[in-house]
């Protein structure tokens, strides 16, 4: 499937096979120490993290960008999964963990907003910034122009907070389809499928 868009299906699937063990046992490693990612937690599904490698693995994007990198560990998943690949991740400062970092990743310190430079069209987006749910919508809306032909935005902990169930419930967007993926709990995890060219 390299290279391959993925369809709705795909990723409902892969999400419920994702359940497994990182390749990459220092990875592995980091995801296990959240609570909610460890293999041990009985019932639940495929935590993002681990389907962030898996999909990296499958799909083999050449861009992804994550907006809230926190301590890292989606950017790792990300940038693991497909070593070939660049992940850009912006923070607006500096929480990153060192074991996180990784030579295809570029950690930008600024806030969101503001204009980044990129080497082509985002195959990937993550939005994981505020969870105030007007935060996630602007960020979209300042980068959906750059989401190329059938490329795959996330939205994290999209029932969180009631703004964030507001947000999620009110947007309707025409670049693609909406649905939610079984990655988060009930923190909830969206998805916008962008129409392909």
């Amino acid at each position: 499937m390299k290279g391959e868009i993925m369809k709705k299906e795909d990723l409902i699937k892969l999400g419920i096979e994702a359940q497994k063990k990182i390749d990459d046992d220092n990875l592995e490693k980091i995801v296990c120490r959240q609570a909610d990612a460890s293999l041990r937690s009985p019932g639940v599904p495929a935590h993002y993290y681990r389907f962030f490698y898996f999909l990296t693995k499958i799909m083999k994007p050449k861009l992804c960008v994550e907006l809230g990198t926190h301590t890292g560990i989606s950017s790792a998943c990300l940038a693991e999964g497909n070593p070939q690949g660049k992940v850009i991740t912006v923070n607006h400062h500096d929480q990153l963990s060192k074991e996180c970092r990784r030579d295809n990743i570029e950690y930008l310190i600024q806030d969101s907003y503001m204009s980044i430079s990129l080497p082509g069209k985002i195959d990937i987006l993550f939005i994981d910034t505020d969870h105030d749910g007007i935060r996630c919508g602007k960020e979209y809306e300042i980068y959906k122009d750059m989401i190329k032909p059938g490329g795959l935005v996330f939205f994290d902990d999209i029932h969180l907070f009631p703004c964030m169930d507001n947000f999620w419930n009110g947007f309707n967007p025409c670049e693609g389809e909406k649905f939610e993926l079984e990655v988060h709990g009930k923190a909830g995890f969206g998805v916008v499928i962008f129409k392909e060219a």
